[in-house]
């Protein structure tokens, strides 16, 4: 019965099991974000930097946003 319930719990349609998983590495400098599916294929990956931020200012909040932002859609 474990089983049956593990498998039926869903998320907005999809299988728990199948959601997409973001991994965020956030550091001082910049912050990495890269979202891949539940077998571990890649969707996509962002950076501040790749977004187009330049020096101290990959480090922002705003510049993480703005990461975010690019890596959901």
């Amino acid at each position: 019965s474990l089983i049956l319930q593990r498998n039926s719990m869903r998320w907005d349609g999809k299988v728990y099991e199948e959601i997409p998983i973001a991994h965020i590495k956030a550091t001082y400098n910049n912050t990495h974000i890269q979202v891949v599916s539940f077998d571990n294929q890649p969707f996509s990956h962002t950076s501040c930097g790749t977004e187009g931020f330049q020096n101290a200012k990959k480090g922002t909040a705003i510049a993480a946003q703005t990461a975010a932002m690019a890596a959901a859609v």
